[in-house]
């Protein structure tokens, strides 16, 4: 379709859709409005026909909402590639009454936008399989350009895909992607970057300079948010898949997360476990979050993060609260519906400080777990809510604030506005103003008060948009600012910006500041500094600093997020030739920091020699860290056999030291002297209870085709120990095996052994015909009477023996 059709069908559009809305006839919503706590209004400010199925959105300088539409069809891919009907609308208020008035398609023939947000007289959105910038020269309201920035994504059409984009306060564009995978290619088709994993992602306004922020195996992160820090927030869905969590994730630069399941995780290096969620909100399928920046909902709102929930019809709100270098929330309930059909996908602060809340309706089915059939019909609606008694918040967007024309003196006297939309407009507009500005930041830098915080965050902000060398110096100065939000946004800046002169200072940070988020930001920025300004090539300066973030990575008390920080920078470094004299460090946190750097760098370069030693210290962290590596390298585990040996003979093994044991047999399971040493000890009548189940379910877990010598023996002896767990572990390693013998046959047919048991050494009789009494035993355990679990492990058995056709009637006719 040409340009001139897109845009004579989207004024027709809108002409239809104002016919429609006539004076006095309600907009269709929800029958009955969701509730809201008490002291809060709640009210439909769009619906249908004005606008159908929104599902994420974003306002411009001028209050219009740019709405990622759907067209209510559940549709894969590639037939989205092929015949795209999805859109961007643009709504609009024009008489001011919080109420949306005038509709038109800003961009049509789009795959499944999943995101809009306007910056600079343009609007990005991720909609897959690209990152696109949209513009309207003519100001219509139709997009006359589109420009793909970013490319490519995969996508299977299920919405765990490419979302946003969200300006982060650095100036630079981000956006979340699901577990899809990307592919990048330079100008001569060259691939520059690919990979399987869920990523954040960030790049210029020109879509250039692609860069990962984070990753892992969750499914789909959907948002992001940042603090006034710029320290990032995000929803996720299925961050954890046993039982599946949907989280909201505090996100740090090269953290690896979960899912623990998904081989992808080993796209990225990884600094000791994967990192931990901030809020885990269980199945709720979580969709848009923000952080609302306004204080008219009063001051114990503001810097909450609000969250939808799609599968439960609610909205939640997390009062965040700084803990360590990291986050940790309290939730309350802020919007309930009790409509089924009620789904809301998006939350957004408008600049009044009234809370949007988008409802898409019953369209979507694919992917989803509670929307079995797809409802079209049910459009959807956009709420507001406000506060009772409110004061009624004068030119919310700075209208009559003449920006453009204003000097940078007279600019930052908005740098603290009330307003969360003006002051952004006038960071930005100094970051705009360029070298003219930074005099009049510097001197906002300068100011010391309590009462001028605000002002100095936002001046960070705006210099570190300045691409120009003379804006470093006063983010420099802002490292000794006294309060530790600023010192937070200076060490992101500086990062950002790859300062190399700033390295001093931020070394000074890593054990002189008392915050620790200050100090993970001051590792983050080193790594940073080290691996993109060259200055990691100059041997006389990357030493003292690997060796500085190895040391406070050993400081008492360090949480998981600053150890992070300062192992993920060594790691940046690649420098292998001054981390290894850290490996004989007489602190064993060092030497264990310097090993995993090591381990983890593509150039590391690490040997047996190197490592096994390490495993002569009464350090449980560092054993257990050489154990790890050791266990990641075939032939290296013959060394590890005496203490493997101290801690199968403990009485009680913990659990993070059965998981450790665990992964390192498993890992070596091929290797001979591993496999002789689970059966000595599966032998050894003296083992404890607890190596005992763990040997059992290493052996259960096997991947090994045919069991090693003596394996099998033992499991057939553990059919008649006393311990249940014991016993379960046995026969299921070899009824999955199809093992069948006689000890396991006299077990199904004993009657005092537990049913569950039975029924799990049944599977060993797979595609094997079943006697009489046999299958009486088993059909019975289909019975309503019985656990959901242990009728489900009966059904499964059921489909996978030979069951005669009467068997078969019987069967059905109980069910």
């Amino acid at each position: 379709m040409s340009d001139n059709s897109r845009k004579l069908t989207a004024c027709l559009d809108g002409l239809i859709v104002a016919c429609l809305l006539v004076p006095g006839l309600p907009l269709q919503a929800a029958d009955k409005l969701p509730r809201v706590p008490e002291g809060f209004t709640i009210e439909v400010a769009a619906a249908s026909p004005l606008v159908k199925h929104p599902m994420l959105a974003g306002f411009d300088h001028r209050g219009r909402l740019f709405i990622a539409a759907s067209s209510g069809k559940n549709i894969r891919s590639a037939d989205l590639v092929k015949d795209p009907p999805n859109l961007i609308r643009m709504i609009a208020d024009t008489d001011g009454d919080g109420v949306f008035d005038r509709s038109t398609i800003f961009a049509d023939k789009m795959t499944l936008p999943m995101g809009a947000l306007w910056h600079r007289g343009a609007l990005y959105v991720a909609s897959p399989p690209n990152i696109w910038r949209l513009r309207d020269f003519d100001d219509d309201g139709v997009a006359d350009e589109r420009t793909i920035l970013v490319d490519t994504f995969g996508f299977s059409g299920n919405a765990a895909s490419v979302h946003g984009c969200f300006l982060g306060p650095n100036g630079r564009l981000y956006w979340c992607d699901g577990r899809h995978g990307h592919e990048f290619r330079d100008k001569n088709g060259k691939v520059i970057s690919k990979g399987k994993a869920a990523r954040i992602f960030s790049c210029r306004l020109d879509g250039s300079d692609v860069q990962t922020w984070c990753g892992g195996g969750m499914d789909n992160p959907v948002e992001v948010d940042f603090l006034s820090t710029g320290e990032m927030i995000g929803s996720v869905n299925i961050f954890l898949g046993r039982p599946r969590d949907d989280c909201l994730v505090h996100w740090v630069d090269g953290g690896a997360y979960p899912r623990f399941d998904q081989a992808c995780v080993a796209e990225f290096p990884k600094t000791g476990p994967l990192m931990p969620p901030m809020t885990r909100f269980g199945h709720v399928a979580v969709s848009g979050m923000t952080r609302y920046r306004s204080t008219e909902f009063g001051p114990e709102y503001r810097d909450n993060v609000f969250t939808t929930l799609f599968n439960t019809h609610k909205v939640a709100r997390s009062v965040v609260t700084r803990d360590g270098a990291t986050f940790r929330t309290t939730e309350h309930e802020f919007l309930v519906s009790d409509d089924p059909d009620f789904h809301p996908t998006d939350v957004l602060e408008d600049a009044d400080g009234s809370l949007l809340v988008i409802d898409t309706g019953g369209w979507f089915r694919i992917g989803c777990p509670v929307s079995k059939v797809a409802k079209p019909d049910i459009h959807g609606a956009i709420y507001r809510i406000r506060r009772k008694g409110a004061h009624k918040v004068k030119d919310p967007r700075g209208r009559f604030l003449d920006a453009a024309r204003l000097t940078p003196a007279a600019l930052a006297r908005h740098l603290d506005d009330a307003r969360p939309v003006v002051r952004e407009r006038v960071i930005d507009r100094l970051a705009q103003a360029g070298i003219d500005a930074i005099g009049t930041l510097e001197g906002v830098l300068a100011e010391r008060s309590a009462g001028s915080l605000t002002r100095r965050v936002s001046a960070v902000w705006s210099l570190s948009r300045i691409d120009k060398e003379a804006s470093l110096r006063p983010l420099r100065a802002a490292l000794a600012d006294p309060a530790a939000e600023v010192r937070v946004a200076a060490t992101r800046s500086l990062g950002t910006l790859g300062d190399h002169q700033a390295m001093p200072q931020l070394i000074g940070l890593l054990s002189g500041d008392k915050s620790s988020a200050v100090r993970r930001g001051a590792a983050t920025a080193l790594g940073r500094i080290l691996e993109t300004s060259g200055v990691s090539g100059a041997a006389s300066t990357r030493a003292p600093t690997v060796a500085s973030l190895l040391a406070a990575s050993g400081r008492s008390g360090i949480d998981r997020f600053e150890e992070h920080a300062l192992l993920y920078a060594v790691i940046r470094t690649n420098d292998a030739a001054a981390t290894r004299p850290l490996l004989a460090d007489r602190r064993p946190a060092i030497r264990r920091a310097a090993l995993v750097a090591l381990d983890q760098m593509s150039d590391g370069g690490l040997t047996r020699e190197l490592v096994v030693p390490l495993l002569d210290t009464d350090d449980p962290g560092l054993q257990q860290a050489a154990l790890e590596v050791i266990g990641r390298h075939q032939g290296w585990a013959d060394q590890t056999r005496g203490l493997l040996e101290t801690w199968l003979a403990e009485k009680a093994i913990d659990a993070k030291r059965s998981s450790v044991i665990r992964g390192f047999l498993l890992s070596q399971q091929g290797d001979m002297a591993i496999q002789k040493l689970v059966a000595e000890r599966l032998g050894d009548d003296s083992l404890g209870l607890s190596a005992r189940r763990l040997l059992i379910d290493v052996v259960g877990r096997s991947s090994i085709e045919t069991l090693p010598a003596g394996w099998r023996e033992m499991l057939v002896a553990s059919l008649g120990h006393d311990d249940l767990t014991i016993r379960e572990g046995a026969v299921r390693a070899l009824a999955s095996r199809r093992l069948i013998g006689p000890e396991l046959e006299r077990l199904i047919d004993d009657t005092k052994q537990p049913a569950t048991l039975r029924v799990a050494a049944l599977e060993s009789l797979a595609e094997k015909p079943l006697g009489a009494s046999r299958f009486g035993f088993l059909s019975q355990q289909l019975d309503a009477e019985h656990a959901a679990l242990s009728r489900l492990a009966a059904a499964r058995v059921v489909a996978t023996v030979r069951l005669s056709r009467s068997q078969q009637m019987a069967i059905a006719a109980r069910i």
